[in-house]
């Protein structure tokens, strides 16, 4: 019976090349003949795994031309001239970051200007980036031309910073199959909707028939992803895509976020995904209501929208096609949240869209309001009895400190207080038995919003120990957290946690932590995505 060991030796080596970068090991490995045959690749297959399995933009501005990193690509436009002068460095990116800081200095400006125009000069590295835009099987299937991709290219990497990426990083994208962890451009936002086309945002002159040829490529990225038995689609194994920074930082959010990370969404194997300062929310001003793109059931496991503003609506829709997640974290913010005027949260709402769509297989919840100004709670949770799997929880306390009247009172919607403290449930008649971890999140920045925060406490805490017990059986951490905004206020503290812990003095596993919210969230998202550090600062 014929064996491997019976093929060439050339044939054989030719095979070893062939199983980059997945299965050279495995195969080199199978027997001692093999291996002496292709063993010359492991040090070339070492050698680019070290370089080339994380790419991410490097602030020029911070690097000594001395450093080693001065000498590797540090522009997508970069990476594709490498990638076209060898195509295997194509399989090594695990790890991709395309982010941008949103500002860089004048020197760094010269710098990306004096590569720009090097690479532009260089005759044999352009031929081999047309060459690589003539072969591209998307182009094709998109009908687009090779040439004026070129030029696309050529002049996006003109622009020094966030405006400088969307083509080259669409056409990057499509050279890609092993991208595990991807980080977009903050343009990528600019892309114009299918769904939605008067709501196109161009950061800078550009005719909008040229963004949405961006959208076909991506449309042809999702359909090969889907192909049965088809190894080399672009991106079919991505599984997380991280936070891109916008200006405003914690402040302000974006429409199109959430729209454009729908079409990652749609990836077979993604399982993580994380967006930063998204707007859900249809109330006749910002009409930006989630709209699923792709008739496609994802793969989600994990969601966390930081600093985002979504009504029940577009949280229902986005769950109806992600119906496997077990982690969502959501931080509420509003987009005038800056400014004094009121802005209002259906937190009840909400939480009842999430319980229904997901909650037989959620086993994390996190749900806090961040806003500035005075945010009114119209509806507040009553029940979460929906969420059977539930596990552990981080929710506001404000979030159950508002509902609508019943028939026949009297509601005046000038002020916030059209409801009754008594109207809150107690802590077991709210969270499933499934319930093992409970953190309540409370805030002292004003004395308006402390009353809100210990009557809603003194409610929820209103059972007694016995009670907590028989109702929530595998509880077993109960904690509030005391979040300060301002720093002078240290007596003023001291007496709210003595309140605090004169609360939930009866329930011997309750305890209090106290956190500062503006360094806790800034250090928490400076650890998690240190990449966004320049637009936290």
């Amino acid at each position: 019976m014929p064996t491997l060991l019976d093929l060439p030796i050339e044939l054989i080596d030719d095979i070893a090349v062939w199983t980059a970068p997945e299965g050279i090991e495995g195969f080199l490995l199978s027997c001692k003949a093999v291996y002496d045959i292709g063993k010359g690749h492991i040090a070339r297959h070492n050698r680019y795994k070290r370089r080339w399995k994380r790419f991410s933009h490097v602030h020029v501005g911070d690097l000594d031309e001395r450093d080693k990193l001065w000498k590797r690509p540090r522009t997508v436009l970069q990476l594709i001239r490498e990638i076209a002068l060898d195509p295997c460095i194509a399989l090594y990116i695990n790890d991709l970051n395309l982010y941008v800081p949103k500002c860089l200095s004048l020197s760094s400006q010269k710098i990306v200007k004096r590569e720009y125009n090097q690479l532009r000069d260089n005759g044999n590295a352009m031929a081999a980036i047309q060459s690589l835009l003539a072969r591209s099987r998307h182009l094709k299937k998109a009908a687009q031309d090779p040439d004026l991709w070129l030029r696309r290219i050529q002049l996006d990497d003109q622009y020094p910073g966030d405006l400088g990426t969307l083509f080259p990083a669409a056409f990057l994208l499509t050279l890609l199959p092993n991208v595990q962890k991807l980080v977009l451009p903050r343009d990528w936002r600019s892309l114009p909707h299918p769904l939605r086309p008067d709501r196109e945002y161009v950061p800078r002159p550009c005719l909008v028939h040229e963004r949405s040829e961006i959208r076909r490529l991506m449309d042809i990225i999702v359909g090969e992803a889907h192909e049965p038995n088809r190894t080399d689609a672009a991106l079919a194994k991505l599984e997380c895509v991280l936070p891109n920074g916008w200006e405003g930082s914690l402040f302000f959010n974006d429409g199109r976020v959430l729209q454009e990370v729908d079409i990652f969404m749609a990836m077979p194997s993604i399982k993580q995904l994380y967006t930063y300062n998204g707007n859900a929310w249809n109330d006749g001003w910002n009409c930006t209501s989630f709209r699923a793109q792709y008739p496609v059931a994802s793969n989600l496991r994990r969601a966390e929208f930081l600093t985002a503003y979504m009504s029940a609506d577009s949280i229902a829709e986005l769950l109806t096609h992600a119906p496997l997640i077990t982690c969502l974290k959501y931080s509420h913010m509003p987009p005038n949240s800056l400014s004094s005027s009121q802005t209002y949260c259906r937190a009840g709402d909400f939480v009842t869209a999430v319980g229904k769509h997901i909650g037989r297989t959620l086993k994390e919840f996190s749900m806090t309001i961040k806003p500035l100004g005075n945010c009114i709670i119209e509806r507040g949770v009553v029940s979460m009895q929906e969420f059977t799997a539930l596990e552990k929880a981080e929710l506001d306390v404000q979030i159950f400190c508002g509902r609508l009247p019943e028939p026949g009172e009297m509601a005046d919607l000038s002020t916030d207080r059209f409801w009754l403290y008594e109207q809150i449930p107690c802590v077991p008649d709210i969270f499933p038995p499934s319930i093992k971890s409970l953190m309540l999140w409370t805030r002292h920045r004003d004395l308006e919003l402390w009353h809100h925060n210990v009557q809603g406490l003194r409610r929820l805490f209103s059972h007694t120990s016995e009670k907590q017990s028989a109702r929530l059986p595998a509880l077993e951490h109960l904690a509030v957290g005391f979040i300060c905004h301002h720093e002078g206020r240290e007596a003023e503290e001291d007496e709210h946690l003595r309140e605090l812990k004169h609360i939930v003095n009866d329930l011997c596993t309750a305890e209090i932590q106290h956190y500062d919210i503006f360094a806790k969230d800034k250090d928490e998202y400076a650890r998690r995505f240190p990449y966004l550090s320049y637009d936290l600062d």
